[in-house]
């Protein structure tokens, strides 16, 4: 995984996996770039989610389902959330007024 690519293709779909984990409904995250290539699906069921991982390359993933707790991911995917907004504050970039990033900064307070 490529941090100055692939990241950006991870947040550009965080809002509605985010939205998708908080209505306990089933979303996915493409991973679509060149070499990845792979598909997360997130499936709740209960106070679980599966994360199911669709390789579209010879990669095999082992395991290709891992089980988190709703309240744990929804955390991470906030904290993760939060934690990027403040970067963008940090290196004074204008994208940390614009939305979805300005809703994601942590509360100064």
């Amino acid at each position: 995984m490529d941090v100055a690519y692939d990241l950006s293709v991870f947040m550009e779909q965080l809002p509605e996996l985010l939205a998708g984990v908080r209505l306990r409904r089933r979303t996915e995250i493409d991973l679509y770039s060149q070499g990845l290539e792979r598909t997360l699906e997130f499936i709740p069921g209960g106070d679980l989610v599966e994360i199911h991982c669709l390789s579209r390359t010879d990669w095999i993933p082992n395991p290709s389902v891992e089980e988190v707790g709703t309240p744990a991911l929804e955390a991470m995917l906030t904290g993760l959330a939060a934690e990027f907004a403040a970067s963008l504050t940090v290196i004074g970039s204008h994208l940390a007024w614009m939305k979805p990033f300005s809703n994601w900064a942590p509360d100064p307070s």
